[in-house]
């Protein structure tokens, strides 16, 4: 049997009324940190910068912690676009950016979700 852990972090992210933070639970007590000192910055990437994949980016990129590395869509037009707007690099082929992301939102339609995050995930 795996050792049950001591500390769990859960990260909340910043809403208009309350920063960002992280609550740190341990066994009997818990604790806030902010966010800013209890994790590094994720490095993100979103994948399909259609109607949804445009508002993951512009999140993202306002998101403090957070640095929005690039978007990728098969439309040049669309990933130029949104990448400008969010200041990050446009990519035409997402195996691209893969190796520079720690995360990524995958916002294509459904029956391409499975593929391009096993491709992230291998």
């Amino acid at each position: 049997m795996a050792a049950r852990p001591k500390d769990i972090a859960l990260s909340f992210f910043a809403t208009a009324s309350r920063p960002p933070v992280t609550m740190k639970i341990s066994i009997g007590k818990k604790e806030q940190v902010p966010m800013e000192s209890a994790m590094e910055t994720v490095k993100v990437g979103v994948v399909g910068v259609g109607a949804l994949g445009q508002h993951h980016a512009r999140n993202y990129s306002e998101l403090p912690g957070c640095q929005l590395v690039g978007v990728a869509d098969i439309n040049p037009k669309a990933a130029t676009r949104v990448a400008a707007q969010c200041r990050c690099q446009a990519f035409f082929d997402y195996n691209l950016l893969m190796d520079q992301v720690d995360a990524v939102s995958i916002v294509v339609p459904t029956e391409q979700h499975y593929g391009i995050a096993k491709d992230f995930l291998t």
